[in-house]
């Protein structure tokens, strides 16, 4: 399926992403969420075959999305350089503007801003551009 969107091997590697069975049985790749510091707190399946019923996303039941931004542990860095920070709906949409040359890109997990997102924005960057879906 990320073949067919022209995911690379590296963009893929980059973002770690895996495939596996949700506990539905049914083919999902997952991401693995992490926090600033890089530590791991979280995995996010997508659905991989569009005609499966259920969600289109599930996430590890202790993750508190509204707290995290997706890949901000690699991407912060270039923030800071930058002093701007793209904010985008998910992970797949991460994953293309970073692919795309965007390493100051984050992803919120969902399509809100929180109180706490917003001040891990402001954290790193001085500009914050949101491209929301």
């Amino acid at each position: 399926m990320y073949y067919e969107r022209g995911f690379t091997d590296e963009t893929l590697n980059h973002f770690e992403v895996g495939y596996g069975l949700d506990p539905y049985m049914k083919e999902r790749l997952f991401f693995p969420i992490r926090d600033e510091e890089g530590q791991l707190v979280g995995l996010s399946g997508r659905r991989i075959n569009q005609e499966d019923k259920g969600p289109k996303w599930i996430h590890s039941s202790h993750l508190t999305k509204r707290n995290l931004l997706f890949h901000l542990n690699s991407a912060k860095q270039s923030a800071i350089l930058s002093h701007t920070i793209l904010v985008v709906e998910g992970p797949v949409d991460c994953m293309r503007a970073h692919q795309e040359g965007w390493n100051n890109v984050v992803a919120l997990l969902g399509h809100q801003v929180s109180d706490a997102q917003t001040l891990l924005f402001m954290k790193y960057a001085r500009e914050i551009v949101i491209g929301l879906d």
